[in-house]
């Protein structure tokens, strides 16, 4: 319910811009980041809380209510208005479950949020386990592309950009076929 994938828009000031404008993008950015960050995995601890104080302890994901009131900042958390993904400035409080690491940049960079804390899914445990798969995949997709494999860099490059997706996929509520051998 509250995972909304990527996010993908243009920041500019309001008015008319008569000068030469550039696009920047990042190549592979969800591989770079499975690669390079830790990711949570085995039993997940719930703990039941009401505070206003964030534990640098936490990682996993957060249940808690949010609000946005500096204005000069671009707001982080997303909130779905009428079907549609929007990133506002919540004058008023709004329940969520955000990630730790999500609130951590917030306070990390002072965003202007103010958080109040109801229930943590922590995870005791988490590691790099993306990374050996991802370099294996860019290893592939280089070494394919110095031996002008065309149709291999393709494959490799494709899988790259899907892993992330893969994992992300959502089955619940959703038809699945099982293959059943007799």
């Amino acid at each position: 319910k509250f995972y909304y994938g990527g996010r993908n828009e243009c920041m500019t000031k309001l008015g008319h811009i008569q000068k030469k404008l550039y696009y920047v993008d990042f190549t592979s950015l969800y591989p770079y980041i499975m690669q390079k960050y830790e990711f949570q995995y085995g039993e997940v601890e719930e703990l039941d809380i009401k505070t206003k104080k964030f534990n640098p302890d936490w990682f996993g994901f957060v249940k808690c209510r949010f609000r946005h009131k500096k204005q000069n900042r671009i707001p982080l958390h997303a909130v779905v208005i009428d079907g549609k993904l929007c990133f506002p400035y919540a004058e008023k409080w709004v329940e969520s479950i955000i990630s730790t690491e999500e609130i951590r940049y917030s306070l990390k960079k002072r965003l202007g949020y103010q958080y109040e804390y109801i229930k943590v899914y922590n995870y005791k445990k988490k590691a790099r386990y993306f990374k050996k798969s991802v370099d294996e995949l860019y290893k592939m997709k280089l070494d394919a592309q110095k031996d002008n494999n065309k149709a291999l860099r393709s494959i490799a490059k494709i899988i790259i950009n899907s892993l992330y997706g893969f994992f992300g996929i959502r089955y619940k509520d959703r038809e699945q076929t099982k293959i059943i051998k007799e």
